[in-house]
C-alpha cells in the first residue's frame, strides 16, 4: 500500500501547483487588464491634451515650439522640474500682449520626443538653442527659469552670453543645493525599476504619477525622462556651478517664495535660510538686479500669482529695450 505520507505530499504539492497556476493566471489576467487601461488612458489624455505649438528638429529627435506675439527681445520661458511648457499658462499670453514668447517642452514631455543623450542641464540648453536657432528665432533672449529650469537658465546664460538681454530666475534653483543638502534627494533605483517596468500595465498612471499635463499623454515617454533627468540631477549641479557668470550691467530680476510658507508648503528652516541666501547670491550675479519675495506664496509662483511674474518679466523685457546692456 503507499504511503500516506507520500499521499499528503502529493496532494500539497498539487495543491500548491493549481494555486500557483491560478496566481500566474490572475497576474496575467491582471497585466492585460493594465495594459488595456493604460492604452485608453493615453487615448483620453491626448484628447484632452491637444499638441500646442511645433515641431523643432534638434538632431534626429523633435521638440515642441510655441510662440506667440511679436516684438523684442524675445522672452524664452524655461519650466521647471516635472514640468512642461503648459505650466506658464497663465502667463505667456499676457506676455506675448508686449513682445514675442517661447515656451517649449523639454525632450521626453509633454509632445516632444525622448532624447537619447544624458539629461543633464547643460544638454538641455544646447538643445533649446539649437531649437531657436532651426526655428528662426533670433536673439536677444529674456530668459526665464523656474526651479529645476533655473540651472538650465544659468547654463544657458553662460554658454551664449552675447545673445542674453536678460534674465529672470523665477525661484530658481541653486547650484549648492544637492551639496549643501544631500538627504533632500534620496535615490530610489528600485523604485525607478519599479516605475519603468510597471508604466506599461498603466500603475503609476492608477496611482496618480501622470496626472500632470507635462505627461500628457505618453506616461511611459515622461517617466523615462524624468528619472533621466534626476539621474542627472547633481551632474546638473555641477555644471552649472562650473557655469556661473558674471551678467554685467543686464537687467537681471529674482523672484523668491515666502520663506514662511515654504518650498512645497513644509518648512525645513535650515533649507529655507540657505534659499534665502541662494537667491540673493544670484541676485549679485548683475549690477542692475532686483529681488522680490512673493509674499504668501510658494514654489509655484507661475501659477499662485502668475502676475507678479508677468509684470516681472515685463520690466525686465522694457529695461532691455531702454537700457541696452553693455
Amino acid at each position: 500500500m503507499p504511503d500516506g505520507r507520500e499521499d499528503r505530499r502529493q496532494l500539497w504539492i498539487g495543491r500548491i501547483r493549481k494555486a500557483l497556476l491560478c496566481l500566474a493566471a490572475f497576474l496575467v489576467v491582471l497585466a492585460l487588464l493594465g495594459r488595456i487601461y493604460e492604452v485608453i488612458a493615453q487615448h483620453r489624455a491626448a484628447a484632452l491634451c491637444p499638441m500646442i505649438g511645433t515641431r523643432v528638429d534638434v538632431g534626429g529627435y523633435q521638440l515642441i515650439l510655441n510662440c506667440t506675439g511679436q516684438g523684442f527681445p524675445t522672452v524664452i520661458l524655461e519650466s521647471g522640474a516635472l514640468d512642461s511648457s503648459r505650466q506658464w499658462a497663465k502667463v505667456q499670453p499676457e506676455v506675448s500682449h508686449a513682445t514675442r514668447v517661447c515656451s517649449y517642452d523639454r525632450a521626453g514631455f509633454g509632445w516632444s520626443d525622448p532624447s537619447p543623450m544624458p539629461r543633464s542641464a547643460r544638454q538641455m540648453a544646447t538643445e533649446l538653442h539649437t531649437a531657436l536657432v532651426k526655428a528662426g528665432i533670433q536673439p536677444p533672449y529674456v530668459v526665464v527659469g523656474h526651479s529645476f529650469g533655473g540651472l538650465v537658465t544659468q547654463i544657458f546664460v553662460s554658454l551664449y552670453p552675447d545673445e542674453i538681454a536678460g534674465v529672470v530666475f523665477e525661484d530658481s534653483v541653486h547650484p549648492e543645493e544637492v551639496t549643501k543638502f544631500p538627504d533632500n534627494f534620496p535615490r530610489s533605483p528600485v523604485l525607478a525599476k519599479f516605475l519603468r517596468l510597471t508604466e506599461p500595465l498603466g500603475v503609476p498612471r492608477f496611482f496618480g504619477w501622470c496626472d500632470r499635463t507635462a505627461a500628457c499623454a505618453d506616461c511611459g515617454k515622461y517617466t523615462n525622462a524624468v528619472l533621466a533627468e534626476y539621474d542627472e540631477y547633481p551632474e546638473s549641479h555641477e555644471q552649472a556651478a562650473a557655469a556661473a557668470t558674471n551678467l554685467g550691467n543686464k537687467p537681471l530680476a529674482v523672484l523668491a517664495h515666502d520663506p514662511a510658507i515654504g518650498l512645497n508648503g513644509q518648512r525645513d528652516d535650515a533649507f529655507e535660510s540657505a534659499w534665502t541666501l541662494w537667491q540673493q547670491d544670484l541676485a549679485r550675479r548683475s549690477t542692475n538686479s532686483s529681488l522680490t519675495v512673493a509674499t504668501g506664496i510658494g514654489h509655484e509662483i507661475q501659477s499662485d500669482q502668475p502676475q507678479l511674474v508677468i509684470n516681472t518679466i515685463l520690466r525686465v523685457v522694457q529695461a532691455a529695450r531702454s537700457e541696452p546692456a553693455r
